[in-house]
């Protein structure tokens, strides 16, 4: 096993007769010293590419063929990606995290490469940004500590969330989570979800068809699948 400084830009764990991981999701890469002895990853000779956010389109054509797995964070999984990776060795995709936005399904699919994610992580930490969004909106946050840097004490009204209608888009593990912090501030919501298995034991809660009433809701927090 070699081991770079942490301030290379790629870091390769070598080993003979060992099938070939790349792996660009940032947050696994900042977090690579947790992982260089767990079981499955010893399995593989690894580079972790340590990128600013993603890798561009250019870099995965150029080093994607010469591996037989991928672990991608926000990276561009387009079929002309793909399309190179199958012309060499890869077999199988997994996305860092629940969004798969930047992943081409058909492309999977037509080029029979196994794709997976990890659902039902992260829910609860992007539920608390996003009220913590809703929040700082509702209060003039960054205006008032704006101010406060040029030594000023503004004090604009703001708006209550106690009361208020708001349309939760989307009830998956994120938009459950982000529901329990709206009720919590007294708020009243409003679920919208194509998938209606997702809403059963909905409490306190009003199931909506989009895009009905939305004109009445106070807020919107879209925490749903870009389709």
């Amino acid at each position: 096993m070699v081991l770079k400084d942490n301030n290379q830009n790629i870091t390769n764990v070598t080993s003979s007769h060992k099938n070939r991981l790349l792996i660009s999701a940032l947050p696994f890469v900042n977090m690579k010293n947790r992982f260089y002895s767990h079981p499955v990853i010893k399995q593989f000779e690894v580079t972790w590419m340590n990128s600013a956010q993603q890798m561009t389109e250019e870099e995965l054509l150029e080093m994607l063929p010469t591996y037989d797995g991928w672990i991608l964070g926000d990276d561009p999984c387009s079929r002309k990606v793909l399309q190179a990776g199958k012309s060499g060795a890869l077999k199988a995709v997994v996305k860092w995290g629940v969004g798969t936005d930047n992943i081409d399904f058909a492309a999977l699919t037509d080029l029979n490469i196994d794709f997976n994610n990890t659902p039902g992580v992260f829910g609860k930490e992007v539920a608390d940004l996003a009220f913590a969004y809703l929040v700082m909106l509702s209060r003039h946050v960054i205006k008032i500590h704006n101010h406060v840097l040029l030594g000023e004490w503004i004090k604009p009204p703001g708006i209550s969330l106690s009361g208020k209608n708001v349309a939760l888009v989307g009830y998956g593990d994120i938009g459950k989570n982000i529901s329990k912090h709206l009720h919590s501030a007294e708020m009243n919501v409003h679920v919208y979800e194509v998938d209606a298995a997702r809403t059963t034991g909905l409490s306190d809660t009003s199931l909506r068809v989009w895009p009905e009433s939305i004109s009445e809701m106070d807020a919107i927090i879209l925490a749903c699948a870009l389709t």
